[in-house]
């Protein structure tokens, strides 16, 4: 029988789940870094840099780094289920250092434990709780789920996390599991890479709860908000299983929501294979078609609750996500979701600075072209079946940890981000962005990558639909203390994507 993960702000105070995962950190912790079933190895596997050394470390080789450690993927469709299977060696971990205490309390505890997932979804389950905010044990020993390295407002439970920053309703409704990352829509899950280890185009559950969770959690020097220490923080394991598990809510609410059938997603990246070690300190390789279904082998585990959130029902066999949305069988949908034309209408030159205050740029745009998609006309006609509207934000990069803006399209000057929600598009969580404006890491200083589905905004402004126009685009920072020139967003586009 699967193991069961529970619901983390449902449970009662000190929870078998919540006291057993602060022990077994506890016998983690006494482990040597070269041990991999150790505390400071496993928070490794996610990000590996010369702060994660301490006086005495042997050191570890290049060679081992580029094998096991650091290799946590992001801005891929690689996201989800590298995360899953990283998820799944780490539970088995904990489980197995449980049974290692000895004591026959603690053997029938590890029989049935498993990781809880943090539901963010109402406003007290907003607040990190007591168990992660206090110092000691109820029997006075040290706490392990308690780190000083997070926001300060999180460690007095003013956590900060709202309800704008964790919504789902974007992110669930997002049609494909995959996307481009290159002007079109990057999909539930990530645009399609090899391996890629580092941040760059975002996938709608990456780009938005994911980071910004991260980064509030984090702040400006907590460990959250740094690929490489973020699994050093207890909350950082919980956190990623809400996000694992929201992959299923995804995948369940909706018939056309599937994963990628491609076999360079199910078996894996052409440059790197996917290793951990597992809880007897063997390699472990996995493949994400071995991710995809939670109660069958090497996966032994289902969740608690992966009901759908939101409002209302969804519709099968529609090309949800696109104005005008027409019924489709799923064979159509899955060669659209291959042949989407792209076609940039306008964009800012130069980018915007962000800071401490409300900032608006402007983007002037053409009208869209009237033909129909290049290649489709003697099996749709001419004209495109659905379109959808994308804004763009490209080339973002900064070195300030733990930020977040909330974005706004044709917000009025004297609109109140506050109160003003039908202008709202989604949140530019900036988790990463120091790593991805570093011209010397893997990817150049290229920065951030954020898409938003803007359709139903523009199609009510009348904006982008028939004639030569602008947008204007407002960020309004989420955190009290963002110091002026923050970050920059190198460009703002406004994209036509047809099928």
């Amino acid at each position: 029988m699967p193991f069961v993960r529970k619901n983390l702000s449902a449970l009662p105070k000190w929870d078998p789940a919540i006291l057993w995962y602060a022990r077994g950190i506890a016998v983690m912790q006494l482990r040597p870094l070269s041990d991999p079933t150790s505390w400071r190895w496993q928070a490794g596997v996610h990000g590996f840099g010369p702060g994660n050394l301490e006086p005495g470390d042997p050191p570890i080789s290049n060679a081992t780094v580029d094998r096991y450690l650091a290799q946590c993927q992001h801005g891929s469709w690689y996201f989800l289920p590298w995360h899953r299977g990283y998820l799944s060696a780490f539970e088995r971990i904990v489980r197995a250092a449980i049974a290692a205490i000895g004591t026959a309390e603690a053997t029938a505890a590890a029989k049935t434990w498993a990781l809880p997932y943090w539901d963010l979804s109402k406003p007290n389950w907003r607040l990190i709780r007591e168990e992660f905010r206090v110092q000691a044990l109820p029997t006075g020993e040290d706490n392990p789920l308690y780190v000083a390295e997070r926001n300060p407002g999180f460690i007095s439970g003013n956590v900060g996390i709202t309800a704008k920053g964790v919504a789902l309703d974007k992110i669930l409704k997002t049609p494909d599991f995959g996307g481009s990352g290159g002007g079109g829509g990057t999909g539930f899950g990530g645009p399609e890479t090899d391996f890629f280890h580092g941040p760059g185009a975002l996938g709608a559950i990456e780009g938005g709860i994911h980071n910004y969770v991260h980064g509030q959690v984090g702040g400006a020097d907590g460990f959250m908000s740094d690929f490489d220490h973020a699994g050093l923080d207890p909350l950082f394991w919980l956190h990623h299983c809400n996000i694992d598990r929201l992959w299923e809510v995804w995948r369940k609410r909706d018939s056309l929501h599937k994963n990628p059938a491609d076999p360079k997603w199910l078996n894996g990246p052409k440059t790197k294979k996917f290793r951990l070690y597992d809880q007897t300190g063997h390699e472990w390789m996995f493949t994400s078609s071995q991710m995809t279904d939670t109660n069958a082998q090497p996966l032994d585990f289902s969740y608690e609750d992966v009901s759908d959130p939101l409002p209302g029902v969804a519709i099968p066999g529609h090309l949800h996500g696109f104005a005008k949305a027409a019924p489709a069988p799923t064979g159509i949908m899955a060669m659209f979701s291959k042949n989407r034309q792209i076609e940039v209408l306008g964009a800012t030159t130069p980018g915007v600075s962000l800071g401490s205050g409300r900032q608006k740029a402007r983007v002037s745009f053409g009208a869209p072209k009237k033909t129909g998609a290049p290649g489709f006309k003697g099996l749709l006609g001419a004209k495109p079946k659905a379109e959808r509207y994308l804004l763009n934000l490209e080339n973002i990069t900064g070195t300030r940890r733990g930020l977040s803006y909330a974005v706004y399209v044709n917000l009025p000057d004297d609109g109140d981000p506050e109160t003003d929600e039908h202008h709202f598009v989604g949140m530019l969580n900036l988790f990463g962005v120091e790593r991805a404006s570093d011209p010397q890491d893997t990817h150049g200083g290229s920065g951030l990558t954020f898409v938003f589905d803007v359709t139903g905004l523009v199609r009510q402004e009348g904006a982008a639909v028939t004639k030569p126009g602008s947008m204007s685009v407002d960020f309004v920072p989420e955190n009290a203390d963002t110091p002026d020139n923050a970050a920059h967003v190198g460009r703002i586009s406004l994209v036509r994507e047809t099928a």
